[in-house]
C-alpha cells in the first residue's frame, strides 16, 4: 500500500461530511473574535513585556531570558498539548483551564514579583526566575486557548 492509499483508507465518510458542513455566522463571528483577541494579547505581550521588564529594573539580558523561556516552553508544549487535547477532547475544559492560567500568569508578570514578596527578598536572580516561570506558563496556557479555538 502506498502512503496515499493508507491515508485515504483511514479517513471515513463521516469525517469528510464534518469538514464540508458550513459554519453559521455566529460560529464564524465567535471564532474570528477569539482569534482577534488572541492576536491583540500576543501583540501586547511581545511589544510591552521587554519594555516593562527593563523599566522595573531587570537587565536587558534578563528580560530577554524571560522572553526566551516563554518561547522555549511554547515550543515544547505545542507537541504535548496538541496530543493531549486530541487524545482526551473535552475542549471546554481545556479552554477554561487555559483562561484561568492566562489570568494568573498575566497578572503575576505585570503585578510584580510574587515569589519575591513571599520569600521577602529583592534578589535579581529570584526575580528573573519568577518572571521566566510565569512567562513560560503564559505561553503554555495561551497555547491551550489557541488549540481550543482551532478545533472546529
Amino acid at each position: 500500500m502506498t502512503p496515499s492509499t493508507v491515508m485515504a483508507n483511514s479517513i471515513s465518510d463521516d469525517d469528510d461530511e464534518s469538514f464540508t458542513k458550513p459554519l453559521g455566522r455566529r460560529s464564524v463571528t465567535y471564532y474570528g473574535t477569539g482569534h482577534m483577541l488572541n492576536d491583540i494579547t500576543a501583540a501586547c505581550w511581545f511589544t510591552y513585556l521587554l519594555l516593562f521588564l527593563t523599566d522595573i529594573g531587570l537587565s536587558p539580558r534578563a528580560a530577554a531570558a524571560v522572553m526566551l523561556s516563554g518561547q522555549i516552553a511554547d515550543a515544547f508544549a505545542t507537541i504535548f498539548t496538541g496530543e493531549l487535547i486530541d487524545r482526551f477532547g473535552h475542549f471546554k475544559i481545556w479552554h477554561g483551564a487555559g483562561s484561568v492560567l492566562v489570568a494568573v500568569s498575566f497578572s503575576s508578570v505585570f503585578g510584580g514579583c510574587m515569589p519575591c514578596t513571599i520569600l521577602g527578598t529583592s534578589s535579581v536572580t529570584v526575580e528573573t526566575i519568577s518572571y521566566c516561570v510565569f512567562a513560560a506558563i503564559f505561553n503554555v496556557d495561551g497555547l491551550l486557548l489557541k488549540f481550543h479555538t482551532c478545533q472546529w
